[in-house]
């Protein structure tokens, strides 16, 4: 049976929730999680940057890849009751879902923080 997770994702960087979430794990993909937003409370400018990342990825544009990885990387996300860092959310405001890593998905393997160390 799947297991639904219920948390609250916050920033560590300002120690603000962001949301809460009801999430579960992919059968298929190892550390991914996806479900829904039940609050939403994601900045605007990070939702943009996550948008960027992902139509950069869709349209080949690895060069600012780094670049929006690092700002990402600035908001410090943590699912808070778990204490679990998470990486590459994707938030579909529309739909109100949200998908995310809690390791960081490199060719080298899942990394426990971004490559740029950051």
């Amino acid at each position: 049976m799947e297991q639904i997770i219920k948390d609250y994702i916050i920033s560590k960087e300002n120690n603000k929730i962001l949301g809460f979430i009801e999430v579960h794990k992919d059968p298929k993909i190892p550390f991914l999680y996806s479900g829904k937003i039940i609050q939403n409370n994601f900045p605007k400018e990070l939702v943009l940057i996550l948008d960027d990342y992902v139509n950069a990825v869709n349209d080949l544009i690895f060069s600012i890849l780094d670049e929006l990885e690092e700002d990402i990387s600035k908001y410090n996300l943590y699912l808070d009751n778990r204490n679990v860092k998470i990486f590459l959310p994707h938030i579909d405001e529309e739909n109100q879902e949200i998908s995310f890593y809690i390791k960081y998905p490199s060719f080298n393997g899942f990394l426990d923080n971004y490559p740029l160390n950051l």
